[in-house]
């Protein structure tokens, strides 16, 4: 008994259409996630100061301390850290407006304005985010995350 089989000609311009696009939806993923990963680690840039704070203000807002974290020992560890040294933090006030979007400042989170460099950058507190802090044990230390590039 003889079994039929449909065989495609690969030669054809049919089959190499075919072939062209598995092709490219295989290695278009891929490139996909190289050029991320090349771009991930630098800084975003932003054409003025004032578009890199409203950018880090914006990204404050997305962040969340843990429920189990009590709103006073939030402002206790945001102390300890505004207390190293002489930072410029950036911080809406009445002279400069940020898209607040009805939500709050989250204290896990800060941005702090390296001048020098032209760089605001975006440092969180892993420790109050997931729920790990603990009073005077872990509170956690606020690490560099990301950065706004003016």
């Amino acid at each position: 008994m003889k079994i039929l089989t449909n065989k495609m000609d690969w030669k054809s311009r049919k089959g190499k259409a075919i072939i062209l696009l598995l092709s490219l939806g295989v290695i278009l993923p891929i490139v996909g996630k190289v050029v991320d990963r090349a771009s991930s680690g630098k800084p975003k840039i932003y054409s003025s100061l004032e578009k890199a704070e409203a950018a880090c203000t914006w990204w404050r807002q997305t962040g969340d301390v843990h429920e189990s974290i009590s709103w006073e020992n939030a402002r206790h560890a945001l102390g300890l850290f505004e207390g190293q040294g002489s930072c410029d933090y950036v911080n809406p006030s009445l002279t400069r407006r940020y898209p607040m979007n009805g939500k709050e400042l989250v204290l896990s989170r800060v941005c702090v304005n390296d001048k020098a460099n032209n760089t605001i950058v975006g440092r969180r507190n892993d420790a109050m985010e997931t729920g790990k802090w603990v009073k005077w044990k872990n509170e956690g230390v606020y690490e560099v995350v990301t950065a706004f590039r003016y």
